[in-house]
């Protein structure tokens, strides 16, 4: 069903139609590692329609900035069905979203896994760790776009909190490891992107092999020019704040 519904051509009330009955179907069959996930995508594809995608951007927009805070939301239910945001079911399902959304989208959902990760319960990073995760985020660390990178090592960052293990297995399966010293060494990305990244590597558990290879002398070098310049901004700004 979802091969074909990839190679219709369809009317835009058609499209909401068959999003509004096989949705949920379709957005399963990207969580399930099958030759259904390509179908599935295709199909979703297909369904995009333009002024369902502004509103949907709209919503994700809204959700995003409710999730980024601390509160009420934690005991929401997410669907008819009364699963909460940070169910086994809504985070895998976020997760999948990612490939398929637009730029904007992406930003939106990245920002919502963020709130979601900075939740004090245990099990909602295991949902993002099982729902393949890190493989999900790993793409968007190097991506174009400023706001997508920035989120993106946020949430890492978040991650390397709770399950540094799994992380640095993930890196080290993906030869990502020296992404984050070259990042922090890059003086044309943000100071966020650049203060995750340090925390990301200080947190990762690493043999002293992994370590000398990764922090060479350049990493070094710079490591304490950094603190020799802190070392004379701070007492500079105390003396400024005296008057």
């Amino acid at each position: 069903m979802a091969s074909m519904v990839g190679r219709m051509s369809l009317t835009n009330s058609s499209k909401e139609q068959i999003a509004l009955q096989s949705g949920n179907v379709l957005v399963e069959l990207l969580r399930k590692k099958s030759r259904g996930r390509s179908a599935g995508l295709q199909a979703l594809y297909n369904l995009q329609d333009a002024e369902l995608n502004e509103l949907a951007a709209a919503t994700i927009a809204t959700i995003a900035n409710i999730v980024s805070n601390p509160g009420h939301w934690e005991l929401a239910s997410a669907d008819k069905k009364g699963h909460s945001m940070q169910s086994k079911l809504i985070v895998p399902s976020l997760l999948s979203l990612l490939s398929i959304a637009s730029p904007l989208c992406q930003v939106s959902i990245l920002r919502i896994l963020c709130g979601i990760a900075s939740s004090p319960q245990a099990a909602v990073v295991d949902h993002i760790k099982s729902g393949d995760g890190i493989q999900c985020i790993i793409p968007y660390l190097e991506h174009s776009e400023v706001e997508q990178r920035v989120h993106a090592f946020r949430l890492t960052r978040l991650l390397s909190e709770r399950f540094n293990q799994d992380l640095a297995c993930e890196l080290k399966l993906f030869d990502k490891l020296s992404l984050f010293k070259d990042k922090v060494l890059d003086n044309q990305s943000t100071d966020g992107e650049r203060s995750d990244a340090a925390c990301i590597v200080a947190s990762l558990p690493l043999s002293d092999e992994e370590v000398e290879e990764l922090f060479e002398p350049g990493f070094v070098r710079w490591i304490v020019i950094t603190l020799k310049i802190s070392s004379v901004v701070a007492p500079m700004e105390e003396l400024c704040n005296l008057y």
